[in-house]
């Protein structure tokens, strides 16, 4: 156990420096310190290795060498290479195009939260596109996982849901004290929408009716702040 947690601590500072050389634009040196990595499993250097081909930095562009280092990150249930993967099936980089497998790998993504997987797939649930079924209540839970994990286009999309009503009856409107809680917030802040102190205030007392620990701290904040 404690060996195993050594290796992985060494890992991890072995990534580190590869992404430090990666950072100061030293992209060979980063290129070959993740391809070591990623040959003894390591799913962050996988992602990494397949984005510098990708990308073409520290090696030759090759987009089937970027697929594949990028699935056996995604096999790992790297959440970042789950997206990649997705994209690379959506556009056919590396691989024939084929969007459901795409979307298959966006849901997975979205599953162990990566933010935008989960923007894109409530999207999709919402309008009902590449054959899912339209929900609005599932749309809206997933929106809401985006936007707690800081995408700002879910944020934007959950604050005129919850200010217009549309399709939230299970949510905001439906008493949910931490999605009033995260439209208050979106409003003060103006964040995804424009800011209102107004609609800040009316969401901050609805989640503090509705037992919101933290809802009279943000009222105290939105009254001296607007």
């Amino acid at each position: 156990m404690e060996a195993n947690k050594e290796n992985q601590q060494s890992m991890e500072q072995a990534f580190n420096q590869a992404l430090d050389a990666y950072k100061a634009g030293n992209f060979a040196e980063a290129a070959g310190q993740w391809l070591a990595l990623a040959e003894d499993g390591c799913a962050p250097a996988q992602r990494a290795l397949g984005s510098l081909y990708e990308r073409g930095q520290g090696v030759e562009k090759n987009a089937e060498n970027a697929f594949e280092w990028t699935k056996k990150a995604a096999e790992q249930n790297d959440p970042v290479a789950m997206f990649n993967l997705a994209c690379y099936h959506d556009k056919g980089v590396g691989v024939k195009k084929n969007q459901q497998t795409a979307l298959t790998w966006y849901r997975k993504a979205a599953e162990y939260g990566h933010p935008e997987a989960a923007a894109l797939i409530a999207s999709l649930i919402e309008t009902g596109d590449r054959g899912l079924e339209k929900d609005m209540d599932e749309a809206v839970r997933w929106y809401q996982i985006a936007a707690n994990r800081g995408n700002v286009l879910a944020m934007g999309r959950l604050a005129w849901l919850y200010s217009t009503g549309t399709g939230v009856p299970q949510a905001a409107q439906g008493g949910n004290a931490a999605c009033m809680m995260n439209t208050a917030i979106l409003y003060a802040r103006g964040e995804g929408t424009p800011h209102d102190a107004h609609e800040a205030l009316y969401w901050a007392e609805q989640a503090k009716k509705h037992g919101a620990p933290q809802a009279e701290r943000l009222i105290n904040a939105i009254k001296k702040n607007g």
